[in-house]
C-alpha cells in the first residue's frame, strides 16, 4: 500500500479522529485531506505534466505536512528545506534537487497561506519511487543529496508496528525541524498509523521550559527525541512530569551517554529505545530496548533490514570483533544524487554479489547478545545536537574566508557536553563576530561553530596529516582576565554557575564575552538557567532563550532584574 493510501485508510475508517494539533487548533483526518487535495491541485497546475522534485520551505505549520502528504499523493518526492537555512545553502539545495517547483510561504496574498514558484532546473532527476530528496553534510563542502524511497519509508512503517504496537490516537510531539528525516517519523509515518501529531511550533521550542509546557499540555503518550533534547527536558523538568503520559520514548540520532539513559529509567514508566541510522537507510535501522539494560547498545536490525559487520577487504567479522557498520535491505537509499558520491559509499557484498549494501563508517561489533554496539567513527563525521557534521565542510566554508591561512574544526567534550571548535591559522587579527557571521551564512545554524581558537601552528603526524586527535584533546578553558573592577552578587552567582558548568573554577572573563566563547550551547545554557533561577529564587521569563542572551553581562543583567523584581514584590 503506497504513503498516501496508508493515510487515506485512516480518512475514511476515522474521518473526525484528530490528525494534527496545533496551537489550539485540532484538524481532524477528514480536514486534514481536504487541504492536502487543494494543495496537490495547486502543484498539479502548475507542474503542467512534468514530474520533477517539489521544494518546500515553509513554516512549522499543518499547511507543511499537507504539502509533503500533496507530494506523496502526486507520486514526486519533496525536497524539504529549512526556511532558518543561509540563503546559499537553500539556492544549493535547490539547484541541486532538480525542483521543479518551491513552495514558500505566502507574505503578499493574505488569503493564500502557501504561494508557489516555478523553476526551471538545469537538472533531471530520476524520480520514480523516490519519496523524498535529504540533504546531509558532505566533506567537499557541498551538501549531499539522499534519495530516499517510498519502500524505506513503507518498511519503516512496518517496523514500527511490529516493534512497537503504536495505535490510532496515540499522540507524538513533533518537535524537529522539516530539513532532518526524523521529521517524517514524527508525522507522516505518524498519520499513516492513524495517531494525532502534536505539532510544535517555533516559539514552544525557544526554551526547555516551553517544551516542557508543549509535552505536558499536549498529553504526549510517544516522544520521538534526540539524546541532546531529551537531556534538555531533564534539566528543565528532572521528575518528568511533562512525560507522565508518555508509554514510549524513542532517543537516538547522536551517541546515548548512559547517565542519560539511567535518569530515564529512574523518571519515567515509559519503554526507552535507543534508535540507530543513517539518512541512507530511511531514519532508522535498528532499536534496542533499554528500558531495563545495564549499557548502551542499538539493538538490532528492523524487519526488512540487515546489519553487517565487515573488515576493510568487507569479510563478515565474528560476533565481539570490531569492524564498520554495514546495511543492507528494504530502507537502503538509492543512493545520491551525486553517482560518484554513490559509488564510494553503496558497494556490492563479498557473498552476495548482487546485494548493495552502504558504508556507514560507524564501527561496531555484536554483542553475545545479538545486540550492536557502536563504539564510534571511522572518518572526520560526526553528531551535533542530532545533526550529522562533516567537520570537513566546516573547514571548507572557513577557509574561503578572506583572513584566514587553514583551519581545522573539531569536537571537544567537558562537563556541559560536546563543544564545536575552531582552529585557525592567521596572519592578522581576525574579527570573530565577523567571522562568525560569514560562517553562519553559508553553514546551517548547528554546524557554526561555538569555539573559536587562534593557533600559532598545527600538529602533524609522523606521514605529514595534521594530526586530529591533538585538536581533540586539548582542554577547551577560560584564561581571559575580568576587566570589571566591582562584582555584584548576582554577577557572583552567574559567574559560579559557569565555573561549575566549564569545570573552572575562578571563572574571570570580560561580561562582554560570549557565552558560545565559553562552550556554553543551547543544551549547556538550559542547564546554567536552571542553575541561577535555584541559587536565586527567581523565574527567568519563557522567551529569554539561548540568543535573547547571548552574553555574560546580558544574563547578569537580566537576573539581576529579576531579583529587584522579587524585592520589590516582597516589600
Amino acid at each position: 500500500m503506497s504513503i498516501y493510501n496508508r493515510f487515506l485508510y485512516h480518512v475514511i475508517t476515522c474521518p473526525k479522529a484528530t490528525a494534527i494539533h496545533f496551537q489550539n487548533q485540532n484538524i481532524t483526518y477528514a480536514d486534514l485531506s481536504k487541504i492536502t487535495e487543494k494543495i496537490a491541485e495547486m502543484i498539479s497546475v502548475k507542474m503542467l505534466g512534468e514530474n520533477k522534485p517539489i521544494a518546500i520551505m515553509l513554516n512549522r505549520t499543518p499547511d507543511l505536512l499537507a504539502s509533503v502528504l500533496a507530494a506523496f499523493r502526486l507520486k514526486t518526492p519533496c525536497v524539504l528545506i529549512d526556511p532558518s537555512y543561509p540563503n546559499e545553502r537553500r539556492e544549493r539545495i535547490i539547484e541541486e534537487s532538480g525542483a521543479g517547483i518551491l513552495l514558500y510561504q505566502s507574505e503578499e496574498d493574505v488569503s493564500q497561506s502557501i504561494a508557489i514558484q516555478f523553476l526551471c532546473p538545469n537538472k533531471n532527476i530520476e524520480v520514480d519511487g523516490i519519496g523524498y530528496i535529504i540533504f546531509t553534510s558532505g566533506s567537499t563542502g557541498k551538501p549531499k543529496g539522499v534519495l530516499t524511497p517510498e519502500t524505506g519509508i513503507q518498511n519503516l512503517i512496518d517496523a514500527f508496528i511490529e516493534r512497537f504496537q503504536f495505535i490510532p490516537g496515540d499522540i507524538i510531539a513533533c518537535m524537529s525541524t522539516p530539513s532532518f528525516d526524523m521529521f517524517f517519523v514524527e508525522t507522516i509515518l505518524a498519520l499513516c498509523l492513524g495517531m494525532t501529531v502534536a505539532l510544535a511550533d517555533e516559539s514552544d521550542l525557544v526554551t526547555s521550559k516551553r517544551m516542557s509546557s508543549f509535552l505536558n499540555q499536549n498529553e504526549i503518550t510517544v516522544l520521538h527525541i534526540t539524546a541532546s533534547r531529551m537531556q534538555m527536558l531533564l534539566f528543565q523538568d528532572p521528575e518528568l512530569n511533562s512525560l507522565k503520559k508518555t508509554h514510549t520514548i524513542i532517543v537516538g540520532a547522536e551517541p546515548v551517554p548512559f547517565s542519560l539513559v539511567k535518569e530515564l529509567q529512574r523518571n519515567t514508566k515509559a519503554r526507552i529505545f535507543n534508535g540507530y541510522g543513517p539518512s541512507e537507510a530511511s531514519v532508522w535501522t535498528t532499536f534496542g530496548d533499554l528500558t531495563k539494560s545495564d549499557n548502551v547498545h542499538i539493538g538490532t536490525p528492523i524487519t526488512g533490514t540487515e546489519v553487517y559487520i565487515l573488515d576493510k577487504q568487507l569479510n563478515r567479522l565474528p560476533i565481539g570483533e570490531v569492524g564498520e557498520i554495514f546495511i543492507a535491505g528494504k530502507g537502503l537509499a538509492k543512493g545520491y544524487l551525486d553517482p560518484i558520491q554513490t559509488t564510494e559509499r553503496f558497494v556490492f557484498d563479498l557473498i552476495q554479489p548482487e546485494k548493495r549494501i552502504y558504508r556507514t563508517g560507524d564501527l561496531g561489533r555484536i554483542l553475545p547478545d545479538g545486540n550492536i554496539e557502536i563504539l564510534g567513527r571511522l572518518d572526520n563525521q560526526v553528531k551535533i545536537r542530532g545533526y550529522r557534521v562533516e567537520l570537513e565542510e566546516i573547514e571548507k566554508v572557513a577557509n574561503e574566508y578572506k583572513k584566514t591561512l587553514k583551519t581545522i574544526a573539531s569536537i571537544s567534550e567537558n562537563s556541559i557536553g560536546q563543544i564545536l571548535c575552531l582552529h585557525y591559522l592567521a596572519n592578522e587579527i581576525i574579527d570573530i563576530a565577523d567571522f562568525k557571521h560569514y560562517l553562519a551564512e553559508k553553514l546551517p545554524p548547528y554546524a557554526v561553530p561555538d569555539k573559536f581558537i587562534l593557533e600559532k601552528e598545527f600538529m602533524y603526524t609522523l606521514s605529514g596529516k595534521i594530526d586530529r586527535k591533538a585538536f581533540k584533546d586539548q582542554e577547551v578553558g577560560i584564561t581571559e582576565k575580568n576587566s570589571l573592577d566591582e562584582i555584584t552578587d548576582v554577577e557572583n552567582v552567574v559567574r559560579d554557575v559557569l565555573s561549575q558548568l566549564t569545570n573552572k573554577s575562578n571563572v574571570m572573563v570580560p561580561a562582554e564575552k560570549e557565552l558560545v566563547s565559553l562552550g556554553i550551547d543551547s543544551l549547556a545554557f538550559v542547564r546554567m538557567v536552571v542553575m541561577i533561577e535555584n541559587d536565586l529564587n527567581v523565574e527567568f521569563e519563557d522567551d529569554m532563550g539561548f540568543f535573547a542572551l547571548p552574553t555574560i553581562k546580558a544574563v547578569v543583567e537580566y537576573a539581576t532584574k529579576k531579583v529587584e523584581e522579587k524585592e520589590k514584590i516582597c516589600n
